[in-house]
């Protein structure tokens, strides 16, 4: 993002209250104008005026949601606001909206001030309106409320609506988003369209409706699509279910984004604002110092240290430290009341402590609970101890009533006793009591008070429940040494206790002065240490200790799907098993990324690549799970689509691939849910989701919680499949053998076609413990089953088969078509049927959005996996011409742009293009050639090769399901290596050799080189 530009000084703007607005273009130039110029700008067109920020430890999850109203993905900062955007897009008076346009800076008796509200939002009749949206936990903040109430004043000087926006309401949500998952137009079932609405036209049950159509799977998604546009409205304050009564649309519709009338009175709500939260917020001006501990994001830091303009932060869990920026910081972080001093009364291994370590309360020996369990407490004390408290709630029973009982209906022969008479006094009574058992009478007046509000556990002896603390000896600057150094060694390698010992002395040296305090002897500080550490893992694995350093403080949340397809999980990860590639006698690792349905626990989509998993490989993974699996030869007929106990008759109608596909599920994704990784956060699978109509969120930073269901899969993958493989490795170097690479024999095609096996005839057919009939719970289902019966529910929503998919997932650039061809990069391209000379001669037709240098540039895709081709669309015959290297040479295999990149690496830097290019070539051919000859073989060569061998292949098999036409010349091609040499002339070649004629004794076996390991 360009550098925002500078503010003007206030006064050219007047005195008194003012504001002005920044905002970016759909080209991304940034302006800065006058509040009264904002009502003629269309922010609904604008780009985020900000970045959404994804740092590690954030409690809320950015994402982008794709909305049909738009029909491209906005950006959006929490699931809160993926909630409201899911709400505009149902409002039919809703055209456009945008996330975080502008940003608002403003001046008034406060103070300066600067706000980006969440949402804009244009009306049919070109009416605005602007949302905030906050936690409902914050709306009561004064900032919150001083904030929403300058936001108002600037909507109310442009003509605009504004509104602060919680939690929606619950019953509303449930509808609408079920309702969103059939919010993109439907690819089958629109000829009953007319039916639908025909029937639709009085009252009806909504089953009713679906019943009359002829294919009720394809009837569903259409009915629920139209109830999407408010073409067929319900009562959306009741659950939609199959009694609802629906009905054509009148003038009116079923729902509207209504901004609030006023908002809170901030005097109303900082008194209880005060009460209410433990922290002071910093509304005020306050001075950060280096030592002082802050609330930010949920999470209690310390601040380390500063620069020019950020500031470094610390964990309390004593993860790395994080860079800040101060103006961020000082918005968002609260506090704590002890400037300089740590959160009061942190808990440490299940003992509070107060700021110092030492233990809370007047008697240091005793455990400070919040409360117990009366009924359990009492069921566990022993027999003669609640004998006495029994004891003791019969003297005050008489001494209260006159009966030990508490009642004359359960009176014992001598009651009442003459000195406990009820027509006596209390306070008498009282007093005879206090003197007949030794007690004060204030003493027993307090017992009778505890007893009147608790019961008769407080009559027991106090002495009996008092527990022991193994830390009230040990220094409580020793305790705040040792909690530091733990924290500090979580993402550090496991050391011994003796290590751990001498670097804690080494710390309260250095914090208080050397020998001010000596550590206690070793038994008795590992004693201490047990309390301390206990679930931290500190001299245990280093693998366990990160792991647990990643899972979140609270229990975890579950992400619930309620029908196919509504959430989809991917990820990458390791596969356990060594594969091997036979031409270049080569072992090496590989990954494997799948695609899992949340709601089926289905396995959609897998790729099993080398390391180094490509953007192009997940949005082409994406494509898979749309796409039916084929059936493999020598597989059975039981693993056919057919028996997925749907009526294929009607399947067969949408999409014939269905006749010849195995039985794994085929899901049109709504939400796919990935996580920071590089390849996820790509252009192509951002162009992918928003070509497809999928939204895109991201899991935070360093929260495989966010997504367990597919993190448990691949725990179920190493069990089930690669343990039982050739080449198994072990999940880590503990598990390994002694020689796994001497085991390999599987390439990663064939470790493909063995994986496509077990998920169609063992993961999909296995009952999963997850998956259960909704009222039933002890009726378990597999993956399969659970898909049928999802379509039952919610309909079968046809996936769209668009041919040419894999070229517009492709990375594209754009560039000027030339006499020479189209330069990418250092590379030129040309073709051999003179397509790019045809289109030379025609103005692009694509408008210039962003602003490049030229118009007349045209888009060339490209695969990083096979640089030897380009591809072009050509819009006067409506195809795609594939394009090639005009310096490759006819043994020149495919090569990635990794193999690019090290080759100009290796030449180094010129300044002719024309002559680089020239040279990258012979490096390429004399780099491949070298690797034919395996006495000249180097590990970075038989990697390289083989990761480029293994990409190529897999862009070739994405090619070829593609509908392309290829304009690339005929070349005779040959192999640089020739197994068996050509006949020479005059020889038998012509004739049929007669194989009795052989002498298979005289035949020498080839000889076959394979790296051997050396003896240990």
């Amino acid at each position: 993002m360009k550098r925002r530009p500078a503010l003007p000084r206030w006064h050219t703007f007047g005195t008194g209250r003012r504001a002005v607005v920044s905002f970016r273009d759909a080209g991304g130039a940034e302006h800065l104008i006058a509040l009264e110029e904002a009502r003629e700008i269309r922010f609904e067109s604008c780009l985020p005026s900000r970045v959404i920020p994804h740092r590690q430890g954030q409690r809320h999850t950015p994402g982008d949601y794709w909305s049909a109203t738009t029909g491209r993905l906005v950006g959006y900062e929490s699931w809160l606001e993926s909630k409201w955007m899911t709400l505009l897009d149902f409002d039919p008076d809703v055209v456009a909206f945008s996330a975080q346009p502008m940003t608002l800076y403003g001046i008034d008796t406060d103070g300066s001030w600067e706000h980006t509200p969440d949402m804009f939002v244009r009306r049919a009749d070109d009416s605005v309106l602007v949302l905030d949206v906050k936690n409902p936990t914050k709306t009561a903040d004064p900032d919150v409320i001083v904030q929403a109430e300058r936001t108002r004043w600037v909507c109310e000087r442009l003509g605009w609506d504004y509104g602060l926006f919680a939690e929606p309401d619950p019953q509303l949500w449930k509808n609408v988003s079920w309702l969103a998952g059939f919010r993109r137009p439907p690819l089958a079932g629109i000829e009953y369209l007319p039916q639908i609405l025909s029937l639709a036209e009085r009252p009806a049950p909504f089953a009713d409706i679906c019943t009359f159509i002829d294919v009720t799977e394809l009837a569903r998604p259409v009915l629920l699509h139209l109830c999407w546009c408010q073409d067929i409205v319900f009562d959306l304050t009741v659950p939609l279910c199959d009694s609802t009564i629906v009905r054509v649309r009148d003038d009116r519709p079923a729902y509207h984004v209504v901004a609030s009338v006023t908002p809170p009175s901030p005097d109303t709500h900082r008194a209880r604002s005060v009460l209410t939260y433990k922290k002071v917020p910093m509304s005020k001006p306050h001075r950060l110092a280096t030592g002082q501990w802050i609330q930010f994001c949920d999470q209690q830091y310390q601040v380390v240290g500063f620069t020019d303009t950020c500031t470094r932060i610390r964990a309390r869990t004593g993860r790395n430290s994080e860079l800040v920026m101060t103006s961020v910081l000082l918005a968002e972080c609260i506090l704590t009341p002890e400037s300089g001093q740590e959160p009061a009364t942190p808990v440490h291994g299940g003992i509070a402590t107060d700021a110092a370590g030492t233990g809370c309360g007047e008697d240091e020996d005793q455990i400070v609970f919040g409360g117990w369990d009366d009924g359990a407490l009492w069921d566990d004390i022993a027999h003669a101890d609640r004998a006495a408290a029994q004891e003791m709630e019969a003297h005050l029973l008489e001494a209260t009533t006159g009966f030990r009982s508490g009642t004359c209906d359960l009176a014992q022969p001598d009651e009442p006793r003459p000195q406990y008479l009820p027509s006596l006094p209390v306070h008498q009574r009282m007093q005879t009591k206090a003197t007949e058992l030794g007690y004060t009478r204030r003493r027993l007046w307090q017992l009778l008070a505890a007893y009147r509000e608790h019961g008769v556990t407080e009559l027991i002896d106090g002495r009996k429940l008092k527990g022991r603390n193994p830390l009230s000896r040990l220094d409580p600057r020793i305790v705040a040494a040792v909690l530091d150094q733990a924290a500090m060694e979580e993402s550090e390698s496991t050391g011994t206790m003796t290590r751990f010992r001498r670097r804690v002395q080494n710390r309260v040296d250095a914090t208080h002065g050397p020998g001010a305090v000596t550590l206690p002897s070793q038994s008795t500080f590992r004693r201490a240490l047990e309390p301390l550490l206990s679930g931290r893992y500190t001299f245990s694995s280093a693998k366990t200790r990160q792991t647990n350093t990643t899972r979140p403080g609270t229990p975890l949340a579950h992400v619930t799907a309620y029908r196919p397809g509504e959430i989809v999980m991917i990820d990458t990860s390791r596969l356990d098993v060594i594969a091997y590639d036979p031409v270049l006698d080569e072992t090496y690792s590989c990954e494997i990324t799948v695609a899992i349905d949340l709601y089926t626990r289905s396995l959609l989509a897998w790729r099993i690549t080398p390391l180094g998993t490509k953007g192009i490989d997940i949005g082409l993974l994406v494509s898979d799970a749309m796409t039916p699996e084929p059936m493999r030869p020598g597989w059975k007929d039981a693993l056919r689509f057919a028996y997925l106990r749907m009526p294929l008759k009607r399947q067969l109608s949408i999409d014939e691939r269905f006749a010849a596909a195995a039985a794994r599920p085929v899901i049109y994704p709504e939400t796919i849910l990935v996580d920071q990784g590089k390849p996820y956060k790509s252009e192509v699978m951002r162009r992918a989701c928003n070509s497809l109509g999928i939204s895109y969120p991201l899991a935070r930073k360093g929260k495989p919680t966010d997504k367990p269901e597919v993190e448990a899969v691949f725990n179920t993958i190493r069990s089930q499949f690669s343990q039982h493989v050739a080449g198994y490795k072990g999940s880590d170097v503990a598990s390994r053998g002694r020689d796994p690479q001497a085991q390999s024999r599987w390439t990663i095609t064939e470790l493909e076609e063995f994986f496509a096996e077990y998920v169609v005839a063992v993961y999909q057919r296995r009952w999963h413990k997850g998956l259960t009939v909704p009222g039933h719970p002890g009726h378990v289902l597999s993956p399969n089953e659970a898909y049928a019966f999802g379509i039952q529910q919610a309909g079968f929503v046809t996936c769209p088969t668009d041919p040419t998919m894999y070229f517009r997932l492709l990375p594209v650039e754009w560039r000027q078509i030339t006499s020479h061809g189209v330069q990418l990069g250092n590379l030129h391209y040309d073709d051999a049927n003179g397509a790019l000379a045809e289109l030379a001669m025609v103005k692009p037709p694509y408008p210039n959005l962003s602003g490049r240098a030229s118009s007349d540039a045209w888009p060339i895709r490209y695969d990083p996996r096979n640089l030897l081709h380009a591809y072009i669309h050509n819009p006067l015959r409506d195809e795609w011409v594939q394009l090639r290297w005009t310096h490759a040479l006819d043994e020149h295999q495919p090569f990635t742009d990794n193999t690019l990149r090290e080759m100009i690496k290796f030449i180094g830097p010129r300044h002719d293009r024309r002559a680089l290019e020239i040279e990258v070539a012979a490096a390429l051919a004399d780099l491949q050639n070298r690797t034919d000859a395996p006495e000249t073989w180097t590990a970075t060569d038989r990697r390289r090769a083989v990761r480029d061998a293994e990409r190529a292949r897999a862009a070739a098999r994405d090619r070829q399901r593609a509908v392309a036409t290829t304009t690339v010349p005929t070349h005779d091609r040959s192999a640089p290596l020739h197994a068996v040499p050509a006949l020479p002339e005059g020889s038998l070649a012509d004739n049929t050799i007669d194989l009795d004629d052989i002498d298979l004794s005289q035949v020498s076996a080839a000889k076959v080189w394979r790296h051997k390991p050396q003896e240990r």
